[in-house]
């Protein structure tokens, strides 16, 4: 069950309401989202085959007795569920693709230019593993002071905490 989380819970409610008529202001309301943009992503419906896959390979990974574990492609298959169409380039990236991205742009520019939150790209680079610049990281190297590159580990090796 590690891998659903109350935030999946949340999609789906919205993804329920706005199959069942919601109306965007409601939806909005429920979702106690701030702004219109970040409930539209729930206006639009979800691709099934990803819903499907997602499904069959959650119900695989908690289903131990026959030895079907979902791994790497649990995450991908919510990924692809959760956040529907959002930056599809940034799922198809391999790992040392969205690494690099990370390091030679402030987060806050590479999530404008994909069109999701900065939330959204972190959250998804601790999926994948994928270390980020610590908060201050682009100020100090903008001027002039030294800074560390937290170098990619392993796409297995433990996460820090």
């Amino acid at each position: 069950m590690q891998d659903i989380r109350l935030h999946d819970l949340r999609h789906c409610h919205g993804l329920y309401a706005v199959a069942g008529g919601a109306a965007k202001a409601e939806l909005q309301t429920a979702l106690r989202h701030e702004s219109p943009e970040m409930t539209q992503r729930y206006m639009a419906p979800p691709d099934l085959e990803s819903v499907a896959v997602a499904f069959h390979t959650s119900v695989g990974t908690m289903n131990r007795d026959h030895g079907v574990e979902g791994g790497a492609a649990v995450a991908s298959a919510r990924t692809a569920v959760v956040h529907g169409s959002r930056a599809p380039e940034l799922d198809a990236m391999s790992r040392e693709q969205l690494y690099a991205v990370v390091w030679a742009t402030p987060l806050e520019q590479v999530a404008e230019r994909y069109d999701i939150s900065n939330v959204a790209l972190r959250n998804r680079c601790v999926r994948r593993n994928i270390p980020t610049p610590q908060r201050g990281f682009w100020q100090r190297k903008a001027k002039g002071y030294a800074v560390s590159v937290i170098a990619l580990p392993a796409e297995h090796a433990a996460r820090p905490h």
